[in-house]
């Protein structure tokens, strides 16, 4: 069965997907499972001390100047308008020469980003595929980019998907209207969109002008929602997901004062196809997801509100049906005040609301609120004068908060509990006038910083006592700040003998037969093309019964393996969903379906470790290790030479 290669017809996809007879996903034989599963070789359960994985000897790409080819990196914009990158520690940097790179466009899990009309890899830049067009949504695992475009020649658009890691693109829509796409379900099994009768040289025709609209991955379900009045200028946002096909849309107009002016907020059900309006006219909005609560400000009637005008802040919950309900704020505010801004924070577990004075006026106050309306903190902001510099950010486990704000208050930074614990910075010093762009590390002990008055880079440690330090001269003043973990898993022809091609992170198995990207404590997820799922076995061989499956876009952890059996490359996983383990297939010639996607969540390592390969008796199982035995010490696997050449 052949994938339609849709809108990235730019992209030479070389062999269609896999063939039902080759998958199980694919591989059909074998009887269920009573339970029983072969352990894989050189690994046990109690395992607790095992080697890092070596740092790659070869260098990835030759203008590397000395920068890890490991990662982590941070990604920033440079004072000529170019992407930099740079090590989180040392002195490894790199200029690809590139454009600077909007956030929403880097898929830093996969380490992929999409530049211009082009997808590159990280660290180097290198492009990996040309692409037709801009990417309207990643999935939330950074793994699935949706496309769009409008084909002006036959006067048709067309909507697809491209699985990035595995480098396979699908076509879900094509409609003799314009298609503006809106984003993709956390796990994708939804693209939003708005249909317009706007494409060019073509009467009107469509029945209404425009409409709110869902296409299932696969293309086979198409749901109509609302009516957009593109007349007025009006389009269409998600605010948010509270379920896989359940999303909540604000139909926005032009601002209003230099303010947010939405006109609806809309409750829509995929499933189902039903929508309604839970709330009218409003401003600053932000949706918590695991709660399903709502934090609005809303407005008065009329055409536009008055700068003048305040609006009350409103709370709705699907707990209680979307109704709305007015949050009191505190009587000792006095009524001199507006809602400028409203943030949801998942690391606190609570809103951020920047009051300030009305008509534009200096920032007021700074405060946490609980998803019941009651206020958790309250960061005063020291006499600031600048309403729009009033930002907090807190570290990932939410043990700590910087709040930057216009001088006097400059950058601190506060523990949980909302106790000043340093002036990272204050009167006319760099950070003074309030960070715009923190970075946190995953750990939660340092972040990054960038001045939003002057160029630079700052980094501040706990073990250096929070103390702001210069790390880079050469970032842009407000540049976005982003850290990619790990370096792209390259391509089937990043292995090929062309000279600027990456071969180190590549090599080979099964005696030469194969290709694998994959190491014993990665994290892996089972591609979203084709949409199938893939069976986990009890033994690394076809006949093995089957033990359970994972479904497309489901993360799994490698706990061994690799085994080389009836033509395929297993590896032993636990899925992340179901936590059933068993014998899994890479992919086939046509491509890998397990694709690389970070370091595991069970092995105690935080590097993957690299086994060397075992090749098996065709139609007999592995042993099953002792659980006493200590792991054996591996050896790493000989990469391909110069002449090493993937099968096809």
């Amino acid at each position: 069965m052949c994938f339609a290669l849709g809108v990235l017809a730019a992209i030479a996809l070389g062999a269609c997907a896999q063939t039902d007879s080759a998958m199980e996903r694919g591989v059909d034989e074998g009887p269920p499972s009573g339970g029983q599963v072969t352990l894989p070789p050189a690994w046990t359960p109690t395992a607790s001390a095992l080697p890092p994985r070596e740092p790659t000897p070869e260098p990835l790409f030759e203008a590397a100047q000395a920068i890890s080819s490991l990662g982590p990196w941070l990604v920033f914009c440079g004072q000529d308008g170019l992407m930099a990158v740079m090590d989180l520690e040392g002195p490894g940097r790199l200029y690809p020469g590139l454009l600077c790179l909007a956030p929403e466009r880097v898929s830093a899990l996969a380490g992929y980003a999409l530049d211009v009309a082009s997808l590159i890899q990280f660290p180097g830049g290198e492009e990996i595929r040309a692409a037709c067009c801009d990417a309207a949504g990643w999935s939330a695992d950074g793994n699935l980019a949706l496309f769009a475009e409008t084909d002006p020649y036959v006067h048709t658009s067309v909507m697809s998907l491209y699985d990035v890691a595995a480098d396979r693109s699908r076509r879900i829509l094509q409609s003799d209207f314009e298609v503006t796409p809106l984003g993709l379900s956390p796990r994708a099994a939804w693209a939003v969109y708005v249909e317009t009768d706007a494409l060019s040289n073509e009467p009107p025709s469509r029945q209404p002008a425009g409409q709110l609209m869902a296409v299932s991955r696969n293309g086979r379900q198409l749901v109509e929602l609302h009516e957009v009045d593109s007349a007025a200028y009006r389009t269409d946002r998600i605010l948010g997901w509270v379920a896989e096909s359940t999303l909540l849309v604000t139909q926005s107009g032009p601002e209003c004062n230099l303010e947010p002016f939405r006109h609806e907020l809309l409750l829509a059900d995929l499933n189902t196809g039903m929508f309604r309006t839970i709330f009218g006219k409003h401003s600053y909005i932000a949706l918590d997801p695991a709660t399903q609560t709502v934090l609005l400000e809303e407005l008065p009637p009329g055409p536009c509100t008055d700068s003048n005008d305040v609006g009350r802040l409103v709370r709705l919950s699907a707990e209680d049906d979307w109704e709305p309900h007015g949050v009191p704020l505190p009587a000792e505010w006095g009524g001199d005040w507006a809602i400028s801004r409203i943030e949801w924070h998942p690391e606190l577990e609570a809103f951020s609301l920047r009051i300030g004075e009305n008509r534009g006026g200096a920032p007021l106050h700074l405060v946490t609120m609980e998803t019941d309306g009651t206020i958790r903190q309250e960061f005063p902001l020291e006499d600031s004068k600048i309403v729009t510099l009033a930002r907090l950010f807190p570290s990932p486990d939410g043990g700590w908060i910087v709040v930057g704000a216009s001088p006097p208050h400059g950058t601190r930074l506060y523990d949980r509990a909302g106790r000043l614990v340093k002036v990272l910075a204050t009167g006319d010093e760099s950070l003074s006038y309030g960070v715009e762009h923190v970075l946190w590390m995953p750990d939660g002990k340092t972040f990054f910083m960038s001045d939003p008055e002057g160029p630079g880079v700052f980094r501040a440690a706990e073990a250096e006592g929070w103390e702001p330090r210069l790390v880079e001269s050469w970032g842009a003043a407000r540049t976005s700040l982003m850290l990619v973990q790990s370096p792209a898993r390259p391509f089937k022809h990043a292995c090929s003998t062309s000279s600027d091609m990456r071969v180190a992170a590549c090599r080979q198995a099964c005696d030469g037969r194969d290709y694998t990207r994959l190491h014993v404590g990665d994290r892996v997820i089972l591609s979203y093309e084709p949409p199938l799922s893939s069976r986990l076995r009890s033994s690394p061989e076809i006949s093995g019964g089957v033990v359970g499956k994972l479904a497309p876009g489901e993360k799994a952890d490698i706990l061994g393996g690799p085994i080389c059996g009836d033509g395929y490359v297993w590896w032993y996983v636990e899925a992340e969903d179901t936590e059933s383990s068993g014998w899994a297939a890479e992919g086939n010639v046509d491509g890998a379906w397990l694709l690389p996607t970070g370091p595991s969540r069970v092995l105690p390592t935080s590097a993957p470790v690299r086994r060397q390969m075992a090749t098996p008796t065709p139609g007999r199982s592995a042993a099953t290790p002792t659980p006493s035995a200590p792991p054996a010490t591996p050896t790493p696997p000989s990469r391909p030479g110069p002449t090493g050449t993937p099968q096809d």
